[in-house]
């Protein structure tokens, strides 16, 4: 009976109407009254624009509500009562489709099948129906809805859809079509027993985690899929939960799951208790996600909605997480605002706790972030999160400056305040001026787009590189004329002092390294001559050329290595701009020369367009292949040319390595003392009273950003997080910071095995090896774990061993390997895998020797049979034992050797 009004507007009541004439989807689905179940009145569920609403069975003239403004128990009610008759429907399949396993796959159905599975299946169509539809591509623009094309993606990913991976409309459809149920024989279970429980847990939406979606709905496609399973080959895989889940509240779940991924996909990425009860009577999944966050602005609200839509449709795992930012970052409203938005933006927990630990309140550091809406490209793009590893990396690069200083360390003023806090936000001067110029610029790069959100970051990051720069350029500059007052080579020089040995190099080698002049100052392109050349490099630009594996490559002849080092027109010094990866090129008998496969700078960066100009022109000028994998930006010959004629490039005469004028150990001799009285005479008292002023800052910055993570961590432990015990390597959160002290674990190190009540019978030791933090700050503890008990045989000790990475250990102790455990110094466990398998459970046993058992001490005693308060005392006895035993004369034996006399 059609309703008295539709609460559809007129263009979405004839999409309707024409889904249902075309009658390839369930558009309404009846629950019929069942008293067995509770179940009075009936219920009609009707399919709308990512919708679905209820209306009354009795009373067709009431106007209808959506599912979450109707009552939840009657609504659960007629879920049950629905849960049951499809598996009423479900007893007799497997009758019902005997007769057609022998039959032609594409022929129709029997019309009683298709009823039947029509009945079954069809909350399961309408649910995808909901879910297909398209909404406008702009704000007030005309929805597509259901129209176009079948495969057309979409609209929301449904809990069992595959994430990631885009579900076309046409899939959706015909669901009750048995041709699309209809696969080839897999095994030796019957197929009508297989498809019947493939449609059951289907309609039951039990299939949640498995890819066995039904064939397609276009025919050439499903042919194809009948064929390559029947082939066996890889591809379109049937894979059916082997039973059924009769489980109604379990069901029940499910749809409510789905009702609410059709509402508001983000709900997915909350546990489903919370998310179910914040649906109950909203009007949109707007409001539900406000009821989920409470506290939260609706601007961060909404943005992390938004990002947890696209996180779902992209493939991300958002389940259970996305509260997270807000309930860990405490009652501070506008904390929690900034890290929901920060999470909108990619930013993790983890990462909110480090910048914050780093330099202050993510509100203050970077402004507006609290206010930030749905859309904002400062969230979509990114850059927030890009932002905060930037602070984290500007911190790591400061709190890393004492490190290594054989020369005074420069005036840190421009970084840190006399407090030792990072000029950034409300410490830098000049923010509001630096967001209006990047505002102004739409051209600015992704990066300095990003350097800009954080008032001064630019400035601060600009400030470090500088210091760092001239402390490289100071460090090169003496070495360098120590090695020229020495007479040697600074390659020799460097292999000395390491113990590597140089590269070998051909002439063909030299032959690539040029002298350019140009505009912005001199390029020296030199390859490197040494794998502490290497490790300078990405020492200084930050990334793995140093540790990579790149100095066995050009030991190999695999790789060349060149180094793009820039000196200004006002600098004395070189120092790294660009690192280039040579690899052979192969073409006929042999190497016919080199090709460019990576060029990177300052933290893997690409070159710039000048910067790839000119290696271009040098790559011409060598005789250097260009790939498309180089990195390079690919510039038209007319664009080549006119950055080159902007540029100006030189070419300079090649400086030649000097003779060498002296023995290696006397010049090496020579050139440690030399550079050791060159750094001396830099230690002046002015310098020397800078260096600790510098000293000062960064202590003081270092020690505020270790307490910060030690107590905020505390507090999350006082609320719930009872894993965070112990102590933590903040270095794993902020490199830096290193080990926090966390609350003392409350469970104790030893406790007794017992057996069925009749006492212990042995010692279990448990203890915690370290913490990690995942991103969103949940907490991994590993542990391991040692029991000690009596084995079979009279005397015996039997170890047990549980460790990290599924280590696993379960032997017998013999005499002689405790004896080597409790010697001063232990004896060395046998070579080869079984010492590698015993090692962490010896070292264990060995850290608990000396604990005192206490009330354990009766436990332990079960295991060993001997009395003391420590492990050490107790197995001492044992072996003491164990000893007089092996050499107590055996009587019986005695008399049997004795001669028989006469």
């Amino acid at each position: 009976m059609p309703r008295s009004h539709s609460p559809f507007p007129p263009h979405i009541q004839l999409q309707v109407q024409q889904q249902a004439a075309l009658g390839r989807s369930t558009v309404q689905v009846d629950l019929f009254p069942d008293p067995a179940h509770g179940f009075a009145g009936g219920l009609r569920l009707h399919a709308g624009p990512r919708s679905v609403l209820i209306g009354s069975l009795q009373a067709p003239q009431e106007p209808l509500r959506p599912w979450q403004q109707w009552d939840a128990g009657h609504l659960d009610a007629g879920l049950r009562a629905l849960h049951a008759q499809i598996l009423e429907e479900a007893l007799d399949l497997p009758a019902l489709l005997a007769p057609l396993e022998a039959a032609d796959p594409e022929a129709p159905a029997p019309r009683t099948v298709q009823r039947r599975l029509q009945r079954m299946l069809g909350l399961r169509s309408l649910l995808e129906l909901v879910a297909c539809w398209q909404d406008a591509p702009v704000p007030g623009g005309e929805a597509p809805g259901w129209r176009g094309r079948p495969n057309r993606p979409t609209g929301v990913l449904l809990p069992w859809h595959t994430e990631g991976q885009a579900v076309r409309a046409g899939n959706a459809w015909h669901l009750h079509d048995l041709r699309r149920w209809h696969w080839p024989r897999v095994g030796g279970e019957r197929w009508a027993m297989i498809t019947a429980r493939h449609l059951t847990v289907t309609a039951l939406l039990q299939d949640r985690g498995y890819p066995a979606a039904p064939l397609a709905h276009d025919l050439q496609e499903r042919l194809k899929q009948r064929a390559d399973l029947a082939s066996g080959r890889r591809g379109h895989q049937q894979s059916v939960p082997s039973t059924v889940d009769r489980g109604a509240d379990a069901f029940v779940q499910r749809v409510r799951v789905a009702l609410g991924a059709v509402l508001e996909p983000a709900l997915l990425a909350f546990p489903p208790e919370e998310s179910r009860a914040a649906a109950l009577g909203v009007r949109s999944g707007q409001e539900a996600m406000l009821r989920l966050l409470p506290g939260v602005a609706p601007g961060p609200v909404a943005a992390l909605t938004a990002s947890l839509r696209e996180e779902w449709r992209e493939g991300g795992h958002i389940r259970g997480e996305a509260s997270r930012p807000a309930q860990l970052a405490g009652h501070i409203r506008i904390r929690r605002d900034a890290w929901t938005a920060a999470r909108a933006g990619a930013a993790q927990p983890a990462l909110c706790l480090a910048a914050e630990a780093a330099a202050g309140p993510l509100h203050t550091l970077v402004p507006g972030l609290a206010q930030l809406g749905a859309g904002d490209i400062r969230l979509t793009d990114g850059l927030v999160a890009l932002a905060l590893n930037e602070v984290c990396d500007l911190f790591s690069g400061v709190a890393a400056l004492p490190a290594g200083q054989d020369l005074p360390m420069a005036d840190v003023s421009g970084l840190l305040t006399g407090r030792g806090q990072l000029r950034l936000g409300p410490q830098a001067a000049g923010a509001a001026a630096e967001l209006d110029r990047v505002d102004e610029d739409p051209e600015v790069g992704r990066s300095a787009a990003a350097l800009a959100l954080v008032p001064g970051l630019s400035t601060a990051v600009r400030v470090l590189q500088e210091l760092i720069e001239t402390r490289e350029g100071h460090q090169a500059h003496l070495k360098a004329q120590a090695c020229q007052a020495a007479g040697i080579q600074e390659a020799d020089f460097d292999g000395a002092l390491s113990g590597e040995e140089a590269f070998v190099l051909t002439p063909e080698d030299h032959a690539l390294e040029r002298v350019l002049s140009w505009s912005g100052g001199v390029w020296f392109l030199q390859v490197a001559r040494h794998p502490q050349d290497l490790v300078t490099d990405g020492r200084r630009l930050v990334h793995c050329v140093g540790w990579g594996g790149y100095a066995h490559a050009v030991q190999a002849g695999h790789a060349r290595i060149v180094r793009v080092l820039a000196r200004g027109a006002e600098e004395d010094a070189a120092v790294p701009v660009l690192t280039l990866e040579l690899q052979p090129l192969y073409g006929g008998p042999g190497r016919q020369g080199w090709q460019l496969v990576q060029a990177k700078g300052l933290k893997n960066r690409r070159p710039s367009l000048d910067e790839a100009a000119l290696l271009i022109l040098w790559a011409q000028e060598v005789g250097v292949k260009l790939t498309a994998s180089g990195d390079l930006n690919a510039l038209s010959p007319p664009a080549l040319q006119a950055s080159l004629t902007r540029l100006a490039p030189c070419w300079l005469p090649a400086v030649s390595p000097a003779p060498l004028l002296a023995p290696l150990a006397e010049g090496v001799r020579q050139a440690t003392a030399h550079l050791a009285a060159s750094r001396a005479a830099w230690w002046t008292p002015a310098a020397t009273r800078q260096h600790r002023e510098s000293l000062r800052r960064v202590a003081l910055l270092v020690d505020r950003a270790h307490h910060h993570i030690q107590a905020e961590l505390t507090r999350l432990h006082d609320e719930g997080e009872t894993r965070l015990v112990g102590h933590y390597d903040a270095g794993d959160l902020l490199t830096g910071t290193g080990l926090v002290e966390l609350p003392a674990d409350p469970r104790p190190l030893f406790e007794a095995l017992e057996a069925g009540g009749g006492g212990p019978v042995g010692l279990r030791a448990q203890r915690q090896l370290g913490l990690f933090l995942q991103r969103s700050l949940e907490v991994e503890a590993h542990q391991e774990s040692l029991e000690l008990r009596r084995g079979q045989r009279p005397g015996e000790l039997r170890l047990t061993f549980e460790g990290r990475w599924r280590a696993s250990l379960n032997i017998s102790l013999d005499p002689a390997t405790t004896a080597g455990l409790l010697a001063p110094v232990p004896a060395l466990l046998p070579p080869g895998r079984g010492g590698r398998r015993r090692e962490p459970a010896f070292a264990l046993l060995r850290a608990l020797l000396d604990e005192p058992l206490g009330e354990c001490g009766r436990a332990a005693t079960a295991a060993t049979g001997q009395a003391g308060g420590t492990l050490r005392l107790q197995l001492q006895a044992w072996l003491s034992v164990w000893s007089r035993r092996q050499k107590k004369p055996n009587r019986t034996h005695a008399r049997e050797a004795r001669p028989v006399r006469a």
